[in-house]
């Protein structure tokens, strides 16, 4: 994704559960795969007080195969992604992406300091704030309510990452791809009219590369399956623009629902569309 337009890059720097939000980890937004929830505003401000900035171009290593993953990171512009096989050699699968005000890497080991099992990389030109792990965590257990941010936004992660390899192992590839684009819908999406029929209008969800290696298909399949979408007119595809029909992919977000099981403390809509509107 070399060649993204600002007014793309625009389009996805804040997405609906967005790291400007000071409840973004209490709100009754569900957890999603692929794609978790954005990190709270008093993180990012201690990291941009304590981190340096670090640029990438597009399919770049945030950190090199054989460096430990001792830092802390989120990304600040452009988008990311992480996989545990390796994105240069072959053909990765069940990545997991980060957009601006989402964590790059450090989240799985911070507590352990194990070593963390993944690869990490960027999708587009990028910026990301890291923050040196003994630095952060030092300054995050003496401040109780840090400390339990964190705790929650870890979570939050795991969670999105188990129901992305449930969906991996139990959906079928077009709900797989239905499934992604419920996440992107729910983060950047808009219900409008046109013509008198209800759409979802989002950003492009990224290229089709990103997206065969996020739900596991091959080139000619997501091809041919966007084409029947779009003969059907359910999918409709202007410039960086997508246009979705709700009942595509109301469906599969009901699936997520049911798949995530019964909270005595979050009730989520019951609709994509109530979501989103």
């Amino acid at each position: 994704m070399r060649n993204v337009s600002t007014t793309w890059l625009a389009a996805i720097t804040h997405a609906r559960n967005g790291a400007g939000d000071t409840d973004v980890l209490d709100r009754a937004f569900p957890i999603l795969p692929w794609l978790t929830v954005s990190l709270h505003p008093k993180l990012t401000a201690l990291m941009d007080q304590i981190g340096i900035v670090k640029t990438y171009g597009a399919d770049e290593y945030l950190l090199e195969p054989d460096e430990p993953v001792n830092k802390f990171a989120y990304v600040r512009r452009g988008v990311t992604g992480r996989s545990a096989g390796d994105p240069h050699g072959q053909k990765s699968l069940a990545i997991a992406i980060s957009t601006p005000g989402h964590i790059a890497y450090g989240n799985l080991n911070f507590f352990t300091e194990r070593h963390a099992i993944g690869r990490y990389f960027s999708l587009t030109p990028a910026e990301v704030v890291v923050c040196e792990r003994d630095l952060l965590y030092n300054l995050i257990t003496k401040d109780p309510e840090l400390l339990s941010l964190l705790v929650k936004q870890f979570e939050c992660c795991t969670l999105s990452d188990r129901l992305g390899f449930i969906s991996l192992a139990l959906l079928s590839a077009e709900d797989r791809l239905k499934g992604f684009g419920c996440t992107w819908a729910a983060n950047y999406g808009e219900l409008i009219e046109r013509d008198g029929i209800e759409w979802i209008r989002m950003p492009a969800p990224l290229s089709r590369r990103v997206r065969t290696a996020i739900v596991s298909v091959s080139d000619t399949w997501l091809d041919a399956k966007l084409q029947a979408w779009k003969k059907s007119r359910v999918w409709l595809r202007e410039g960086d623009w997508v246009f979705v029909r709700p009942e595509l992919l109301e469906p599969v977000y009901a699936w997520m629902l049911r798949a995530k099981g019964r909270s005595v403390r979050f009730k989520y809509p019951e609709h994509l569309r109530d979501l989103i509107g």
